[in-house]
């Protein structure tokens, strides 16, 4: 089965492009950081797999299979200590990257 087939161009992946930019600026507005999960979707060559290894990236046109999910859970959860720290208890403030 030719999986590579079914993969999109980021172009194509990314259905609204504005949103991204609409996102990051409410964003800033309120003191968030926006974590970009492209990075763990898209290859650096801006191809986006269906199939990542045995893993089903997407249950449908725009949600990921709980397993995928389940896949980059423990890389999420670095980047978010990496960002607000261990205690997410309360609402952090973000450790701001210099």
């Amino acid at each position: 089965m030719e999986l590579r087939r079914c993969a999109s161009d980021i172009g194509h992946a990314v259905r609204d492009p504005g949103k991204k930019r609409v996102i990051t600026e409410a964003a800033a507005a309120t003191g968030v950081l926006v974590v970009d999960p492209v990075p763990w979707l898209c290859g650096a060559g801006g191809t986006c797999p269906v199939v990542v290894e045995d893993t089903f990236v997407y249950r449908d046109d725009s949600h990921l299979t709980e397993s995928y999910a389940e896949a980059i859970a423990p890389v999420l959860e670095q980047t978010m200590t990496t960002l607000y720290g261990t205690d997410l208890s309360r609402h952090p403030e973000p450790v701001r990257p210099r």
